[in-house]
């Protein structure tokens, strides 16, 4: 598997399970639907972590956030202490929920933040796994020889999330399954 500075530039968009965008779109906004792909594509491509949300197995939510980096196929990898909620509702659920939303200070109208959410499987990479070692030196690239810190602390895990539905919000009124 290829991973490169280029991985911020694949869609994750194109693993939908909303089913398909003409029922959602006109047949005139369709002509743009290939516009708003790429306009969702390189608004994530400019976020080096990303807002995380998740759920224990009774229900209890939790938010945060982690460093990630993508494969091109559009699936994200975040590389976690065992130590966190987050990490044990990743595993007690298999799921998370992933936002990348416009900063407030470039924000034109704070209740119409652009936003991309995208509901994801998890699973985890084994230590043992060659993609596990992979995927770790494109974190080292992307973030800097601090990950090798985290690699040598054996509660940190590796986790691929893998899109299976989305939406992109781009203003009042603007929201598109993706």
């Amino acid at each position: 598997m290829k991973i490169d500075q280029r991985q911020r530039e694949r869609s994750t968009l194109e693993s939908a399970d909303y089913g398909s965008r003409r029922d959602i779109l006109s047949r005139n906004q369709m002509k743009s639907e290939s516009f708003l792909r790429h306009e969702a594509r390189e608004f994530q491509s400019a976020f080096r972590s990303v807002l995380m949300a998740t759920v224990n197995q009774d229900g209890v939510p939790e938010a945060s956030y982690a460093p990630y980096v993508m494969d091109d196929d559009g699936r994200y990898y975040v590389f976690v202490s065992g130590l966190a909620r987050h990490t044990r509702d990743f595993q007690e659920t298999g799921h998370v929920s992933l936002q990348f939303i416009e900063n407030e200070d470039s924000a034109q109208n704070l209740f119409a933040r652009r936003r991309l959410t995208l509901l994801c499987d998890v699973s985890a990479i084994p230590r043992a796994s060659p993609i596990h070692e992979e995927i770790l030196e494109h974190f080292t690239q992307s973030f800097g020889r601090f990950v090798n810190t985290l690699r040598g602390l054996p509660d940190f895990r590796l986790f691929r999330l893998t899109p299976r539905s989305g939406l992109y919000v781009c203003g009042f009124g603007q929201a598109f399954r993706v």
